[in-house]
């Protein structure tokens, strides 16, 4: 998941140097039907936020607004 992203915003940044990129984080899913992919969502999101530091890219963060309190 990661690479494909790294790939997509090379592209975009090749093909369209005056776009603006914003990398929003993935939203939880219903752990009823899916035990371990928050888990793997977290840990995505915690890689697409240093990407976007990295390439210095907005990020946006509603992982947690949508976490089931």
């Amino acid at each position: 998941v990661i690479e494909n992203y790294q790939k997509i915003i090379s592209n975009i940044k090749n093909k369209s140097k005056n776009s603006e990129i914003i990398i929003q984080t993935i939203l939880p899913v219903n752990e009823n039907n899916i035990k371990s992919i928050n888990k793997n969502i977290v840990e995505i999101n915690k890689k697409l936020k240093e990407i976007a530091k990295q390439e210095n890219l907005l990020f946006i963060e509603l992982h947690d607004l949508y976490l089931d309190k």
